[in-house]
């Protein structure tokens, strides 16, 4: 198994940290009323929203789609700094190996 199938299973197991695409009805003009939302559930259950700030959609569908496309943006962000050697802690919270392979 290679190390990217590794930082791919990793970031499969780790799913609820980048949270779950969602939208919510709060844009300030009526032609684009929902706003895209990042929902996420901690361990005891706490449920936290994030919105994307900054972007309104005209259907809610739009929102989610674009609350997918942020969230999986910050999944390759972070696919990036697992593969990068200075990110030792944070490959270590995903249950990585501190050190990269040789």
């Amino acid at each position: 198994m290679s190390f990217a199938d590794e930082i791919e299973r990793a970031l499969t197991v780790h799913a609820d940290y980048f949270g779950t695409p969602s939208a919510r009805k709060s844009g300030r003009r009526s032609e684009w009323p929902y706003t895209p939302v990042v929902v996420h559930t901690n361990e005891v259950g706490r449920v936290r929203t994030r919105q994307v700030l900054g972007k309104a959609f005209a259907t809610r569908e739009e929102a989610v789609d674009h609350a997918r496309a942020v969230i999986a943006r910050h999944r390759g962000t972070i696919a990036e700094q697992l593969a990068t050697r200075r990110h030792r802690a944070l490959r270590e919270q995903f249950g990585l190996p501190r050190e990269l392979p040789a």
